[in-house]
């Protein structure tokens, strides 16, 4: 109850990952999968049921690929969430998925925030989040605008930076270099989202990749 758990959830070609804070919040970044919604039902859910979760205090969505956001109906449908954040080019998608998402979102009254660059969260108990990527104005692919968030406890650090690439990443390695304990590998563990300059500016003790069955880790 006193330390903040991690726990990146085994989705397959989707991402999840559930923040279990102390003091007795959750935060879960993204809650997707290519195949379809149900890994909110299906895998999602009962991860959180078995640790005991019945509210999810917010949710952070990288960005507007369905891998990402696609199983939140089915979650908004069996927990209580309290706000969902987004980065801009997300709030103003017109991808059909996108507005259904949002819609199921507000028929249940959750809030949804845009957040950027800057914005941080403090989530008591000597946890902060502070959003690194997208600033409020940003062009390019969805995951070039990929939201960032760095996640520190008591000095321990956890970067969760969705599918950032290209653009993107070359906006995040151009600021002053942060050293991490946890690096969830941008894109799927991509080669063209993992160079070589990723882990020298973040120094990472452990990276995490989340990849489907029979791919195999940095493929194009």
């Amino acid at each position: 109850p006193d330390q903040l758990e991690c726990q990146i959830l085994s989705v397959g070609n989707g991402s999840a990952a559930v923040l279990r804070l102390p003091g007795g919040k959750t935060v879960l970044v993204d809650a997707g999968h290519i195949a379809g919604p149900r890994v909110g039902s299906r895998q999602i859910a009962p991860a959180l049921w078995a640790a005991g979760i019945r509210r999810i205090d917010a949710v952070f969505i990288s960005h507007a690929d369905v891998d990402h956001f696609n199983g939140l109906p089915h979650l908004a449908e069996r927990f209580s969430i309290k706000e969902v954040f987004v980065p801009p080019h997300f709030a103003g998608s017109d991808q059909e998925a996108v507005k259904l998402v949002c819609d199921e979102l507000r028929q249940r009254n959750v809030p949804i925030r845009v957040c950027f660059a800057d914005d941080r969260f403090d989530f008591g108990h000597g946890v902060e989040a502070r959003v690194l990527h997208p600033p409020a104005e940003f062009g390019g692919t969805d995951n070039e605008q990929s939201l960032v968030l760095l996640v520190e406890c008591r000095g321990r650090r956890i970067l969760l930076p969705g599918d950032l690439e290209g653009a993107g990443l070359r906006r995040l390695l151009a600021g002053d270099p942060i050293p991490v304990d946890v690096l969830v590998a941008p894109h799927h563990g991509s080669r063209r989202a993992n160079p070589p300059e990723l882990i020298e500016w973040t120094r990472p003790q452990l990276v995490v990749v989340h990849i489907g069955p029979g791919a195999g880790a940095l493929d194009d």
